[in-house]
């Protein structure tokens, strides 16, 4: 038996998502991405999306953090 529930799991990987990007996340699921991050989150759940969109979502960001620091600082300069 699981620890948590895939609910729970949805909830604290939304949880870890800050108030812009989770306003953006609201809106590309249809949804309208005003209020507090609680309220947003309780929407998301309530919508019953998968956890693997949120999951493409949080890579997507994470894939972007690495582009803006490669403009910044290249690979090789951390040689």
């Amino acid at each position: 038996m699981p620890l948590l529930s895939q609910k729970e799991v949805l909830n604290l990987k939304l949880s870890c998502i800050p108030l812009p990007q989770l306003k953006k996340l609201a809106i590309h699921l249809g949804m309208n991405g005003i209020g507090s991050a609680t309220e947003i989150i309780k929407k998301v759940l309530e919508k019953g999306i998968e956890e693997k969109i949120v999951d493409e979502f949080i890579k997507q960001r994470y894939r972007e953090r690495i582009q803006e620091r490669r403009k910044v600082i290249s690979d090789e300069d951390l040689k």
